[in-house]
């Protein structure tokens, strides 16, 4: 699921890396929680998974929306969907789409910012 530049997330891991709203935190941890094998004496609701949870809504009280937030989401939302753990998945769905709706990435006009288009791409 390409849904994560390597070249831009490698690149903000060497150039100071920062923790500022915490949406890197929770990228980090959304990959690594992909990419671990699951241990058979855990269920796909671990300990992991539940402090990802709530760091990703403690990142939404703050009033906070990002394009990596999107993207962990969408790497929860995938983590759900494989390891069948609804409804939790079909209501991290729909956050995904209203998170993107609300990052303008609905309109590609308006979403320049966020996708760094070529320039003279609507021309």
């Amino acid at each position: 699921m390409p849904s994560v530049s390597k070249h831009h997330l490698s690149r903000e891991l060497t150039d100071d890396f920062q923790l500022s709203f915490g949406d890197q935190y929770v990228l980090l941890l959304a990959m690594k929680i992909l990419s671990r094998p699951l241990q058979h004496q855990d269920g796909p609701i671990n300990e992991i998974y539940l402090h990802l949870k709530q760091c990703l809504l403690h990142i939404e009280a703050q009033n906070f929306l990002s394009l990596k937030l999107l993207q962990a989401e969408l790497l929860v939302t995938l983590y759900e969907i494989g390891h069948a753990i609804y409804p939790a998945a079909y209501i991290s769905v729909a956050r995904c789409a209203r998170i993107g709706h609300a990052l303008s990435l609905h309109d590609l006009r308006t979403s320049y910012r966020f996708l760094a288009l070529p320039r003279g791409y609507f021309q």
